[in-house]
This record gives structure tokens, C-alpha cells and sequence, in this order.
């Protein structure tokens, strides 16, 4: 028999002895002569695992490709049943935990989130290689134009270039979003009311933070002279154009779109969520502002699941940004 504990509760044993696996996707086979369980990693499906009592356990057997009918390329078009996407139109994966699909599942093709927990181990490899590979173009895009201007302008004129570099910067990482994934645009859609109302409440108490915060780490108000600077050169209406209506939107598609759609369905829902988050303060640079803009934006990738749109977190962004101009 199997191991047990005082309750006589049989032991969970799991292959490879010393790899984490998540109870979602790992498959839960019983040894036929002790009866003892495993957990064993959905890789090793079709292959024999010997157990501690010397019997062989044959895994299950991958789901093939022709047993799940998935909404990919049929003949140039993308052909979907209803019942295969969630409430966004993204794919998901009808299939049991533990269950592995040698199904193709192209990187053009919108998944739901955790989707790919379902995939073999070269379809989850194409799908990292791919979104790592947007999330890098898109952080160089964010940070080389700024790098470049530190370097090369000094005082006033820096600080007047940068409300045009963030303008560029954006437009140039909405072409590489719409360039190159399926998530980028599919969020400007409508979403209820009480969505666009938390984003303006939550903009307004996250502006008030990053006013007191500012106090805290810039008592000088260097951070608002500058804002002060870009005002008087551009008056308000073009300072507001590029400061807060700009970023807000290509932000809310480059992040909320592209970059959280692939990494959820990587990793799930919530981990998708706190590394877009991540990967959103980090592209405003290491400063003491850093977890604030973190904070900031786990709460818009929140939003942006929970409202099945951009246009709330457009609405929130927009408004953060308009707040700040207006406190310099």
C-alpha cells in the first residue's frame, strides 16, 4: 500500500521528485497493484512511471489534435464556435486539468488567460520566445528615445523635448503592438458604467498618493518646475495633449492590450496581471516614484480584466496624468 499518514490519508507522490507542479495542469494517474497516487508533470504523458512498489503506471496519452476542435486558421479564415471563447473572444481551452494538447496554436490567435497551461512544451516555448521579444521591443522603445535626449539636450531644452519624445514613443510602440499581436485592439469596446466610474474615482485617489508622495521625495518641486516649464512653452491645451491624452491611450494598448493578453495567457489571470504591472513602472524608469507607478499599474490591468475594455483604464490614465499637469 501506499504511505500514509495517521488519518490513513494516502500520500500524494509526484515525478520529477523535486519540480514544483501546479495541481491545474499536472495529471493525477493510481498505481494499479498499491494503489498509491501521483502527480506526475503533464510532459511525461504516454510515458510509464515506475512506482515505489516496483509496478509499472502507464500516464494517459496526450489529447490529440483532432480531439479538441479549436477556432485557428482554416483555409485563411478563423472559424470559431461560440462556446470556445470567453466573454472577450478569446479562445479558450476545452480541457481538464492534467490534460495536454498537441494542437498548433498560432501566436496571431488570441488566447483566454492560462490557455496555453494546455499546450505542449514546444507551443509554450514559441509563445514565451514571442512575447518576450514584443515586451523587450516595446521597453526599448520607452527608454532609448529618454536616454537619448538625456544625453544629448541639457535644461530648458530637455525638458521641453519631453512631453514630444513620450508622444513618439507611444505612437511607436501602438505600430509595434498592432504589428505584431492579436491583443492590442480587441479592448476598445464598450464596457458598463460603474467601470469608467471606479477609473475616475481610482485616478483621483492615485493622483492625491503621487501628491503626497511627491512632497515626501521631492521637496525641492524640481518635478513641478519642470511641468511648469513645459506649460508656459506649449500652453495648456498642447501640454495636455501630450502629457495626459497621449500616454494615456497608447499606454492603455501597448500595456492593457498587448502585453497583459499574452503574458495572461502564458501564466494565468493574476500573474499576467503583476508582471504587466511590472513591466509598466519599470518602463517610467527606476526612480522613487517606482512602486507608485507599479501600484498604478497592476490596479489598470486589474481594471482592464475585470471591465473587458481599454477604454476605462484610457479614461483613468488620462485623468491621473490631467491631475498632475494641473498640481504643477
Amino acid at each position: 500500500m501506499a504511505a500514509s499518514d495517521d488519518n490513513d490519508t494516502p500520500v500524494i507522490r509526484q515525478w520529477p521528485p523535486d519540480e514544483p507542479l501546479d495541481p491545474e495542469t499536472a495529471m493525477m494517474v493510481t498505481c494499479p497493484d498499491c494503489g498509491g497516487p501521483w502527480r506526475v508533470h503533464p510532459d511525461l504523458a504516454g510515458f510509464r512511471l515506475r512506482c515505489d512498489c516496483g509496478a509499472w503506471i502507464t500516464m494517459p496519452a496526450r489529447q490529440e489534435a483532432t480531439s479538441v476542435s479549436l477556432p485557428f486558421e482554416q483555409e485563411g479564415e478563423v472559424v470559431a464556435a461560440e462556446e470556445q471563447l470567453d466573454d472577450q473572444g478569446r479562445v479558450e481551452m476545452p480541457m481538464q486539468p492534467g490534460e495536454v494538447s498537441d494542437t498548433a496554436m498560432p501566436t496571431h490567435v488570441p488566447l483566454a488567460p492560462g490557455a496555453l497551461q494546455h499546450a505542449n512544451v514546444e507551443t509554450r516555448q514559441r509563445w514565451t520566445n514571442r512575447a518576450f521579444l514584443e515586451l523587450s521591443l516595446m521597453m526599448a522603445a520607452f527608454l532609448l528615445p529618454w536616454l537619448f535626449v538625456s544625453l544629448m539636450l541639457e535644461g530648458r531644452a530637455h525638458v521641453l523635448a519631453m512631453p514630444f519624445v513620450s508622444m513618439f514613443t507611444g505612437i511607436v510602440i501602438v505600430l509595434l503592438a498592432a504589428a505584431s499581436s492579436p491583443y492590442a485592439f480587441t479592448g476598445l469596446r464598450r464596457s458598463p458604467g460603474r467601470f469608467f466610474a471606479e477609473g475616475a474615482l481610482g485616478a483621483a485617489a492615485g493622483a492625491a498618493l503621487a501628491l503626497g508622495w511627491s512632497q515626501l521625495t521631492d521637496p525641492t518641486g524640481q518635478g513641478d518646475a519642470s511641468l511648469r516649464d513645459i506649460v508656459d512653452a506649449l500652453g495648456w491645451g498642447w501640454t495636455f495633449f501630450v502629457i495626459a491624452l497621449c500616454p494615456a491611450l497608447f499606454e492603455e494598448v501597448a500595456f492593457r492590450g498587448a502585453v497583459q493578453g499574452r503574458f495572461s495567457a502564458l501564466l494565468g489571470r493574476n500573474q499576467g496581471i503583476l508582471l504587466t504591472g511590472t513591466a509598466f513602472g519599470l518602463c517610467h524608469g527606476i526612480t522613487t516614484a517606482l512602486p507608485l507607478h507599479i501600484g498604478l499599474g497592476v490596479w489598470l490591468c486589474w481594471l482592464r480584466e475585470r471591465s473587458a475594455s481599454l477604454l476605462p483604464g484610457i479614461l483613468a490614465h488620462a485623468i491621473y496624468n490631467g491631475l498632475i499637469v494641473l498640481s504643477a
